[in-house]
């Protein structure tokens, strides 16, 4: 037998309760399942927070790449490596 109050006796909204319901089914406790979906939503912040890194990044290396052409004069050194600079 339930017993239904006429007042939810909690503010968490519908879809939370059934949530945590389903959570506590599988034999989970609400904590667990709380620390789970912040811990979920801080590794989709993180994806990302990589991901526009990461394009930032490549921009990056591709700006300094261009940039070491502008400047080869050509000369290296004995182990050959850059050593004259244009600065343009």
């Amino acid at each position: 037998m339930l017993i239904y109050p006429a007042q939810p006796l909690t503010t968490l909204t519908p879809d939370r309760v059934a949530d945590i319901t389903t959570s506590v089914r599988k034999g989970q406790s609400r904590h667990a399942y709380e620390a789970y979906k912040k811990h979920k939503a801080e590794m989709a912040t993180a994806a990302t927070e990589y991901l526009k890194v990461a394009g930032q990044r490549d921009e990056l290396l591709i700006a300094l790449e261009a940039l070491s052409a502008a400047c080869d004069t050509g000369e290296r050194d004995r182990d050959g490596k850059q050593s004259g600079v244009v600065i343009p």
